[in-house]
Protein backbone atom coordinates (compact mmCIF):
# COMPACT_ATOMS: atom_id res chain seq x y z
CA UNK A 1 0.00 0.00 0.00
CA UNK A 2 1.36 3.35 -0.79
CA UNK A 3 0.79 5.77 1.46
CA UNK A 4 2.36 9.48 2.86
CA UNK A 5 2.73 9.55 6.36
CA UNK A 6 3.38 12.85 8.27
CA UNK A 7 4.98 10.91 11.39
CA UNK A 8 3.21 11.34 14.72
CA UNK A 9 0.10 13.02 13.78
CA UNK A 10 -2.31 10.43 15.74
CA UNK A 11 -0.59 11.88 18.92
CA UNK A 12 -2.17 15.40 17.24
CA UNK A 13 -5.68 14.00 17.41
CA UNK A 14 -5.11 12.99 21.23
CA UNK A 15 -3.77 16.44 22.33
CA UNK A 16 -6.69 18.13 20.08
CA UNK A 17 -9.46 15.99 21.70
CA UNK A 18 -8.26 16.78 25.37
CA UNK A 19 -7.46 20.57 24.11
CA UNK A 20 -11.09 20.39 23.07
CA UNK A 21 -12.63 17.85 25.69
CA UNK A 22 -14.36 14.87 23.36
CA UNK A 23 -15.26 12.62 24.37
CA UNK A 24 -13.43 9.27 23.86
CA UNK A 25 -14.77 6.69 25.45
CA UNK A 26 -15.37 3.35 23.20
CA UNK A 27 -19.41 3.02 22.51
CA UNK A 28 -20.62 5.97 24.16
CA UNK A 29 -24.37 6.08 23.80
CA UNK A 30 -24.65 9.81 24.20
CA UNK A 31 -22.37 11.16 21.47
CA UNK A 32 -21.05 8.29 19.76
CA UNK A 33 -17.37 9.33 20.51
CA UNK A 34 -18.09 11.53 16.89
CA UNK A 35 -16.04 14.46 17.11
CA UNK A 36 -12.92 12.38 18.03
CA UNK A 37 -13.36 9.33 16.02
CA UNK A 38 -13.75 11.97 12.50
CA UNK A 39 -10.70 13.60 13.54
CA UNK A 40 -8.64 10.40 13.52
CA UNK A 41 -10.65 9.51 10.56
CA UNK A 42 -10.05 12.65 8.53
CA UNK A 43 -6.66 12.88 9.93
CA UNK A 44 -5.72 9.23 8.42
CA UNK A 45 -7.24 10.33 5.10
CA UNK A 46 -5.04 13.48 4.89
CA UNK A 47 -1.95 11.44 5.55
CA UNK A 48 -2.98 9.11 3.23
CA UNK A 49 -3.54 12.37 0.53
CA UNK A 50 -7.07 10.86 0.40
CA UNK A 51 -9.70 14.21 0.03
CA UNK A 52 -12.82 13.20 1.96
CA UNK A 53 -14.94 15.51 -0.10
CA UNK A 54 -17.53 15.83 2.73
CA UNK A 55 -17.58 11.93 3.69
CA UNK A 56 -18.49 11.38 7.01
CA UNK A 57 -15.64 8.50 8.03
CA UNK A 58 -17.41 7.60 11.38
CA UNK A 59 -20.18 6.67 8.90
CA UNK A 60 -19.94 2.74 7.85
CA UNK A 61 -22.46 3.09 5.34
CA UNK A 62 -20.69 6.38 3.50
CA UNK A 63 -17.30 5.93 4.12
CA UNK A 64 -16.69 2.85 1.49
CA UNK A 65 -19.22 4.26 -1.38
CA UNK A 66 -17.22 7.58 -1.10
CA UNK A 67 -13.53 5.75 -1.89
CA UNK A 68 -12.22 3.43 -3.63
CA UNK A 69 -10.50 -0.05 -2.09
CA UNK A 70 -7.43 1.22 -2.47
CA UNK A 71 -8.08 4.81 -1.23
CA UNK A 72 -9.76 3.04 1.99
CA UNK A 73 -6.63 0.49 2.17
CA UNK A 74 -4.30 3.76 2.57
CA UNK A 75 -6.22 5.49 4.85
CA UNK A 76 -6.08 2.02 7.01
CA UNK A 77 -2.48 2.13 6.30
CA UNK A 78 -2.14 5.43 7.11
CA UNK A 79 -4.08 4.72 10.72
CA UNK A 80 -1.77 2.13 11.60
CA UNK A 81 0.81 3.95 11.12
CA UNK A 82 0.11 6.85 13.29
CA UNK A 83 -0.78 3.78 15.88
CA UNK A 84 2.51 2.29 15.63
CA UNK A 85 3.69 5.51 16.71
CA UNK A 86 1.70 6.36 19.65
CA UNK A 87 3.93 6.33 23.06
CA UNK A 88 2.32 3.71 25.78
CA UNK A 89 0.68 6.26 27.54
CA UNK A 90 -1.43 7.24 24.78
CA UNK A 91 -2.29 3.37 24.37
CA UNK A 92 -3.53 3.16 28.14
CA UNK A 93 -6.13 5.56 27.20
CA UNK A 94 -10.08 5.18 26.27
CA UNK A 95 -9.17 6.95 23.01
CA UNK A 96 -6.89 4.05 21.89
CA UNK A 97 -9.45 1.44 22.50
CA UNK A 98 -11.97 3.45 20.51
CA UNK A 99 -9.72 3.55 17.61
CA UNK A 100 -8.99 -0.04 17.74
CA UNK A 101 -12.59 -1.08 18.45
CA UNK A 102 -13.49 1.08 14.99
CA UNK A 103 -11.02 -1.22 12.92
CA UNK A 104 -10.73 -4.79 14.70
CA UNK A 105 -12.06 -7.26 14.08
CA UNK A 106 -10.39 -7.01 10.80
CA UNK A 107 -11.51 -3.78 8.38
CA UNK A 108 -14.06 -6.01 6.91
CA UNK A 109 -16.76 -3.30 6.98
CA UNK A 110 -14.91 -1.20 5.26
CA UNK A 111 -13.90 -3.60 2.67
CA UNK A 112 -10.13 -3.92 3.70
CA UNK A 113 -9.13 -7.38 5.69
CA UNK A 114 -5.73 -7.06 8.24
CA UNK A 115 -3.95 -8.76 10.55
CA UNK A 116 -3.86 -5.97 13.10
CA UNK A 117 -1.59 -8.28 15.66
CA UNK A 118 0.86 -8.35 12.64
CA UNK A 119 1.10 -4.95 11.48
CA UNK A 120 1.46 -2.99 14.79
CA UNK A 121 4.09 -5.57 16.48
CA UNK A 122 5.98 -5.00 19.32
CA UNK A 123 5.22 -1.59 19.08
CA UNK A 124 3.20 0.02 22.60
CA UNK A 125 0.03 -0.15 20.28
CA UNK A 126 1.29 -4.01 19.80
CA UNK A 127 1.50 -4.84 22.94
CA UNK A 128 -1.83 -2.92 24.34
CA UNK A 129 -3.62 -4.74 21.72
CA UNK A 130 -2.22 -8.04 23.15
CA UNK A 131 -3.11 -6.98 26.70
CA UNK A 132 -6.68 -6.01 25.23
CA UNK A 133 -6.89 -9.81 23.62
CA UNK A 134 -6.35 -11.21 26.63
CA UNK A 135 -8.80 -9.01 28.47
CA UNK A 136 -11.42 -9.82 25.80
CA UNK A 137 -10.69 -13.40 26.08
CA UNK A 138 -11.03 -13.87 29.76
CA UNK A 139 -14.38 -12.14 29.75
CA UNK A 140 -15.65 -14.21 27.11
CA UNK A 141 -14.33 -17.22 29.12
CA UNK A 142 -15.92 -15.74 32.32
CA UNK A 143 -19.13 -15.37 30.34
CA UNK A 144 -19.35 -18.57 28.74
CA UNK A 145 -18.61 -20.22 32.41
CA UNK A 146 -21.73 -18.05 34.19
CA UNK A 147 -23.81 -19.03 31.52
CA UNK A 148 -22.73 -22.59 31.67
CA UNK A 149 -23.41 -22.24 35.32
CA UNK A 150 -26.91 -20.67 34.91
CA UNK A 151 -27.91 -23.19 31.94
CA UNK A 152 -31.00 -25.54 33.34
CA UNK A 153 -28.38 -28.54 32.71
CA UNK A 154 -26.21 -27.04 35.42
CA UNK A 155 -28.52 -26.13 37.68
CA UNK A 156 -30.81 -29.40 37.44
CA UNK A 157 -27.19 -31.08 38.76
CA UNK A 158 -27.11 -28.55 41.12
CA UNK A 159 -29.79 -29.49 42.62
CA UNK A 160 -29.33 -33.49 42.18
CA UNK A 161 -26.02 -32.92 44.07
CA UNK A 162 -27.38 -30.91 46.80
CA UNK A 163 -29.99 -33.43 47.40
CA UNK A 164 -27.64 -36.30 47.60
CA UNK A 165 -25.36 -34.62 50.05
CA UNK A 166 -28.21 -33.96 52.15
CA UNK A 167 -29.40 -37.46 51.97
CA UNK A 168 -25.41 -38.37 53.10
CA UNK A 169 -25.39 -36.03 56.08
CA UNK A 170 -29.16 -37.03 57.42
CA UNK A 171 -27.65 -40.95 57.34
CA UNK A 172 -24.16 -39.72 58.82
CA UNK A 173 -26.28 -38.21 61.80
CA UNK A 174 -28.54 -41.02 61.82
CA UNK A 175 -25.38 -43.59 62.11
CA UNK A 176 -23.74 -41.17 64.61
CA UNK A 177 -26.73 -41.12 66.90
CA UNK A 178 -26.91 -45.09 66.57
CA UNK A 179 -22.99 -45.33 67.78
CA UNK A 180 -23.47 -42.86 70.51
CA UNK A 181 -26.99 -44.67 71.80
CA UNK A 182 -24.83 -47.85 71.56
CA UNK A 183 -22.10 -46.47 73.30
CA UNK A 184 -24.51 -45.09 76.11
CA UNK A 185 -26.12 -48.74 76.43
CA UNK A 186 -22.71 -50.37 76.72
CA UNK A 187 -22.16 -47.67 79.26
CA UNK A 188 -25.11 -48.16 81.48
CA UNK A 189 -24.68 -51.81 81.37
CA UNK A 190 -21.36 -51.61 82.83
CA UNK A 191 -22.33 -49.10 85.10
CA UNK A 192 -25.11 -51.69 86.49
CA UNK A 193 -22.50 -54.27 86.83
CA UNK A 194 -20.93 -52.60 89.27
CA UNK A 195 -21.07 -52.18 92.89
CA UNK A 196 -22.02 -48.68 94.21
CA UNK A 197 -18.66 -48.02 95.67
CA UNK A 198 -17.09 -49.00 92.22
CA UNK A 199 -19.58 -46.46 90.45
CA UNK A 200 -19.34 -44.07 92.68
CA UNK A 201 -15.36 -43.67 92.78
CA UNK A 202 -15.98 -43.74 88.90
CA UNK A 203 -18.50 -40.83 88.91
CA UNK A 204 -15.41 -38.79 90.85
CA UNK A 205 -13.08 -39.88 88.36
CA UNK A 206 -13.83 -40.96 85.26
CA UNK A 207 -14.11 -37.32 83.15
CA UNK A 208 -15.44 -38.98 79.95
CA UNK A 209 -18.61 -40.17 81.77
CA UNK A 210 -21.26 -37.84 81.05
CA UNK A 211 -23.04 -37.71 84.34
CA UNK A 212 -26.52 -36.45 82.85
CA UNK A 213 -26.20 -39.80 80.44
CA UNK A 214 -26.66 -42.12 83.65
CA UNK A 215 -29.97 -43.34 84.87
CA UNK A 216 -31.62 -42.47 88.00
CA UNK A 217 -31.86 -45.86 89.73
CA UNK A 218 -27.94 -45.59 88.54
CA UNK A 219 -27.61 -42.37 91.29
CA UNK A 220 -26.55 -43.87 95.03
CA UNK A 221 -29.28 -42.21 97.14
CA UNK A 222 -29.33 -44.15 100.32
CA UNK A 223 -26.78 -42.44 103.69
CA UNK A 224 -25.35 -46.49 103.53
CA UNK A 225 -24.70 -46.17 99.75
CA UNK A 226 -21.78 -43.60 100.51
CA UNK A 227 -20.73 -44.92 104.15
CA UNK A 228 -16.38 -45.75 103.35
CA UNK A 229 -16.25 -43.42 100.71
CA UNK A 230 -12.97 -41.39 101.12
CA UNK A 231 -13.24 -37.80 101.62
CA UNK A 232 -11.19 -37.04 98.80
CA UNK A 233 -13.20 -39.42 96.52
CA UNK A 234 -16.37 -37.33 97.86
CA UNK A 235 -15.02 -34.31 97.45
CA UNK A 236 -13.96 -34.85 93.78
CA UNK A 237 -17.88 -35.93 93.16
CA UNK A 238 -19.31 -33.14 94.69
CA UNK A 239 -17.31 -31.05 92.10
CA UNK A 240 -18.68 -33.22 89.02
CA UNK A 241 -21.86 -33.22 90.52
CA UNK A 242 -21.61 -28.81 90.64
CA UNK A 243 -25.61 -27.82 90.52
CA UNK A 244 -27.34 -30.65 88.95
CA UNK A 245 -30.93 -31.55 90.81
CA UNK A 246 -32.86 -34.65 91.31
CA UNK A 247 -31.06 -37.58 91.98
CA UNK A 248 -27.51 -35.84 91.72
CA UNK A 249 -28.96 -33.17 94.14
CA UNK A 250 -29.51 -35.85 96.86
CA UNK A 251 -26.44 -37.36 95.98
CA UNK A 252 -24.53 -34.15 96.65
CA UNK A 253 -25.94 -33.69 99.52
CA UNK A 254 -25.13 -37.13 101.08
CA UNK A 255 -21.37 -37.03 100.25
CA UNK A 256 -21.88 -33.14 101.97
CA UNK A 257 -23.18 -34.55 105.63
CA UNK A 258 -20.21 -37.58 104.72
CA UNK A 259 -17.21 -34.72 104.64
CA UNK A 260 -18.91 -33.00 107.74
CA UNK A 261 -19.12 -35.75 109.52
CA UNK A 262 -15.99 -37.40 108.50
CA UNK A 263 -13.60 -37.26 112.04
CA UNK A 264 -10.65 -34.96 111.70
CA UNK A 265 -6.93 -36.00 110.64
CA UNK A 266 -4.74 -36.12 113.99
CA UNK A 267 -2.34 -33.22 114.68
CA UNK A 268 1.33 -34.60 114.13
CA UNK A 269 3.74 -33.36 117.06
CA UNK A 270 3.41 -33.58 121.11
CA UNK A 271 0.28 -33.03 122.71
CA UNK A 272 0.10 -29.96 124.92
CA UNK A 273 0.71 -31.06 127.95
CA UNK A 274 2.80 -34.08 127.52
CA UNK A 275 6.43 -35.01 128.69
CA UNK A 276 8.85 -36.79 127.18
CA UNK A 277 7.74 -39.63 128.89
CA UNK A 278 4.67 -39.97 127.98
CA UNK A 279 3.62 -39.23 131.72
CA UNK A 280 1.28 -36.41 133.03
CA UNK A 281 3.19 -34.62 135.69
Amino acid sequence: MSTTTGGQWLEGVFRAAEASHWCTRPYCTTCGTRDFRRAFWSGAAWQAGVATHGADPTQPRDFPSEFSVAECENILQALIEGLRLLPASRCATDGFRTIIYDIDPPFLRFGTPIDLDAELGDSPAGRMLARLRARSALRRERQAQREEFNSPEAAAERRRLRIGQRARDHEARQAETRRRNLLRVDTINSLAAQSVQERLSRFATDLSLNLDSVPMSLIPALDSDVDGIEPEVAAALIARIGRRRRGWGRLRQLLQRLIVSAPAAPASGRGRGTTTGGVAP
